[in-house]
């Protein structure tokens, strides 16, 4: 007789019981016979896709490439991959490998591009290259960077989420100047950069460029460290406004400890006097060419200081500067000679990149001039306005047709000088004749925001500037608040119904005698 307790079985064994799984049998094949099979199938599959599929599917090599200096560009059979140094896959076959970077010519090699079949995922064939990068011409690279460097100058003021490159030090170290010469051409053209010194960035990359072209752009060594501090003292020493400068983008004190400190012993004080004991040369008699009506200077000034604060000074020569900005009535006359400056043909001159779209306002945009003197009587009428840098260069051109012979021999008409342009504004401004709070004027230089700092002409030349200088404020500006020393800066296509011009007459440069 069974045991009633043996005779059922526990919860345990029944819960094992239900969850006993039997597989049946597949075609007559055992289930540890098939289960082995797919296991080693699914084991093969993984082995091949591991250690066979990417050579047979993808052949090539793992190119490494290295280049000085770094971030040039790869491109393999044209097509740019990445930016040395760089990891990158190629594939199979023969290849062409060029490395490229603005300022240096560029490396071209053929590559007979092998490929390893098994375990190419975790061992591919590589490809090792070193490349070592010509520069163009001494400083061409420091060239490019101090050009960067002057366009990041007009950009919005960097912030914690947004910063502008360290493009001028970049520079230095790309072109790392050795040679005694070309570290001569890298203190020029680091000092010319510093004309456009802005912000608390542009310094630390203007005092960076200056440390690593110490040091022939290498990290710099103490004694390399105390060079640059040298020449940096003596370059302050020369620009006793680099002060003003560092002080306007730091704070007041900076710039007055500077200036105070034994570094410029009584050279402000005693510069800033001999500009004011001789301001204003004598005026002459009125001289007036194809209606347009201009106020003579006469003797040369040898010094004259420009702006309010910086010592910048400009050297006067005879010329004569118009009165009031080109009129209506004399542009219009211009345009009937010169037809392809014609408002009809403003597409044709925005499309070559001479001027904006707001070109020859404000007549585009009214009925007729009176109509807009109308809507805005602080309109100094009758001038034209909508005129740009390029645009008034070509009337320039034009007037000199109308010159007298007893002139044309001596001189021309161009824009002015930012240097002339503020001295006949400080005459005019003693002698109670408006002359700013009309429209900006287009001067001739190249705006820097600190150009009053010294700096060899081929180096301001090798850099340029994205935007030209404009003086005098517009009839927009607040009452008052336009002085003779107010500089402003357009991009030389731009057209603005703020901005027009005054040519003068000027003695012929020599090299456009």
């Amino acid at each position: 007789m069974r045991n009633n307790r043996d005779s059922k079985a526990s919860p345990r064994e029944v819960v094992k019981e239900q969850d006993a799984v039997r597989l049946p049998v597949l075609f007559g094949v055992r289930p540890g016979v098939y289960l082995a099979v797919i296991y080693g199938a699914a084991l093969a599959v993984l082995l091949f896709f591991l250690f066979l599929y990417q050579g047979l599917s993808r052949p090539g090599s793992m190119l490494v490439l290295k280049s000085e200096p770094r971030g040039a560009a790869i491109r393999v059979d044209g097509v740019y991959f990445a930016a040395a140094p760089a990891r990158v896959f190629v594939p199979k076959g023969e290849r062409s490998i060029t490395v490229v970077m603005e300022g240096f010519e560029p490396y071209q090699t053929k590559l007979d591009v092998k490929s390893r079949v098994f375990a190419s995922l975790f061992f591919p064939k590589t490809i090792e290259l070193d490349v070592k990068l010509k520069e163009q011409s001494d400083c061409a690279a420091l060239v490019i960077g101090a050009r960067e460097f002057a366009e990041w100058s007009f950009a919005e003021s960097p912030t914690e989420n947004w910063q502008i490159p360290l493009a001028l030090s970049e520079g230095v170290y790309r072109s790392a100047p050795r040679t005694e010469s070309g570290q001569l051409e890298a203190s020029a053209l680091i000092e010319a950069a510093a004309r456009f010194l802005s912000n608390q960035a542009s310094l630390k990359d203007l005092l960076r460029a200056k440390f690593l072209s110490a040091s022939a752009g290498n990290a710099p060594s103490p004694v390399a460290a105390l060079n640059a501090v040298h020449q940096i003292f003596d370059y302050m020493r020369r620009n006793p406004s680099f002060a003003v400068a560092v002080g306007e983008i730091l704070n007041d004190k900076p710039a007055q400890i500077l200036i105070e400190s034994d570094v410029y012993p009584n050279l402000w004080q005693k510069e800033r006097l001999e500009a004011q004991n001789s301001l204003f040369a004598q005026s002459g008699a009125e001289v007036s060419v194809g209606g347009v009506r201009f106020t003579r200077f006469f003797e040369r000034q040898e010094r004259f200081q420009i702006g309010s604060g910086a010592l910048w000074y400009g050297d006067i020569k005879s010329f004569a500067i118009a009165r009031d900005e080109v009129s209506m009535s004399v542009w219009n006359q211009f345009t009937s000679e010169v037809p392809e400056w014609r408002f009809e043909n403003r597409d044709s001159l925005v499309e070559s990149g001479l001027v904006t779209e707001e070109y020859l306002e404000p007549a585009a945009s009214f009925n007729s001039p009176q109509a807009f003197f109308a809507a805005a009587p602080a309109y100094p009428a009758p001038a034209q306005s909508g005129i740009s840098y390029y645009a008034a260069q070509a009337f320039c051109l034009w007037l000199n047709t109308k010159l007298p012979e007893s002139l044309a021999a001596k001189y021309e008409i161009r824009l002015p000088d930012e240097a002339e342009w503020e001295y006949a504004a400080k005459w005019a401004e003693r002698e109670g004749v408006t002359f700013t709070g009309r429209l900006w004027n287009w001067c001739r230089d190249e705006f820097a925001p600190n150009a009053y700092l010294s700096a060899t002409k081929q180096a301001i030349a090798s850099i340029s500037s994205p935007e030209r200088a404009v003086r005098g404020g517009s009839w927009a500006n607040a009452a008052g608040a336009v002085i003779p020393e107010m500089r402003g800066s357009l991009p030389a296509d731009t057209c603005s119904v703020f901005a027009g011009f005054k040519p003068v007459i000027a003695l012929k440069s020599a090299a456009s005698e």
